[in-house]
């Protein structure tokens, strides 16, 4: 919904959206502005209507949290979804990594680009970006391969899917190119 009020177009963090973002957002005083402009972190508020989440309304809501969430201790002691650097929402968009030079993300995106629209994710768990699960006993909270995520894909449609974790392809997870992701995950971070 949000892609056909918007031009075929994600969230990018930058143009018209980003401007309406900044003026909508309940910013934390406390909060440091590298954070507030992270789309990212706060692509929820551009979208949260679409969830039936008033405009213009503080966003601490459960719609945006898992019950699962644990943070990632020690890195993380606060749950994201209690932790306004993370916008109090247990769930990231698929555009994490562009300052550290990840470009295989849906930033700067159309909808109809994507080429595999059920393969490709676009709000996940946080746990994705290191390959971490909340939902095993107990949580794992070191990177990992074969821990279990919640994904939505830019189909529409959510699954529960294993994350691929290779070292050989980097510390980060979540910025993997799609051709290192083995299709037997059934997921992939790029839009091709």
């Amino acid at each position: 919904m949000y892609g056909n009020d918007s031009g075929d177009k994600f969230p990018t963090g930058t143009g018209p959206d980003y401007n309406v973002l900044i003026g909508i957002v309940p910013y934390d005083p406390n909060a440091p502005v590298p954070a507030q402009q992270d789309i990212w972190w706060w692509y929820k508020e551009l979208v949260k209507t679409y969830a039936g989440v008033p405009a213009n309304t503080f966003s601490n809501t459960p719609v945006f949290q898992c019950p699962m969430d644990i943070g990632w201790p020690p890195n993380y002691t606060t749950k994201f979804k209690f932790d306004y650097l993370y916008d109090y929402g247990s769930y990231v968009y698929n555009g994490c990594g562009t300052e550290t030079g990840v470009s295989n993300t849906l930033l700067k995106t159309t909808f109809t680009a994507v080429k595999h629209p059920s393969r490709t994710w676009s709000v996940s768990e946080w746990t994705i970006q290191w390959s971490l699960s909340w939902h095993q006993s107990p949580p794992v909270l070191v990177t990992s391969d074969n821990v279990l995520n919640n994904v939505s894909f830019v189909d529409g449609h959510a699954a529960a899917v294993k994350l691929y974790y290779n070292p050989a392809f980097g510390d980060f997870p979540g910025g993997y190119d799609t051709a290192d992701i083995p299709g037997s995950y059934g997921y992939q971070n790029a839009p091709d």
